[in-house]
């Protein structure tokens, strides 16, 4: 899956959560509503993103590991 599919709406929950806090500055009503769904969509988007991106975490790991044997063997 595409890293690229979630920018657009991480754009979105990112504007929601903006409109929240405005909202909240303001007094207005459906702040709280605004921010909690802005926040929640925020983090369940990142979570899926991290989720979907782990084959470049393992990659690191492997690297790492190639990087101290080479320094352990000089």
């Amino acid at each position: 899956m595409s890293i690229k599919i979630f920018n657009f709406p991480l754009c979105i929950a990112i504007i929601v959560l903006i409109f929240g806090m405005l909202f909240k500055v303001m007094h207005w009503p459906f702040a709280s509503i605004l921010m909690l769904i802005g926040g929640i969509s925020i983090g369940s988007l990142y979570v899926i993103r991290f989720i979907s991106k782990k084959n470049k975490f393992y990659y690191f790991l492997i690297y790492r590991k190639r990087v101290i044997e080479h320094v352990d063997c000089n």
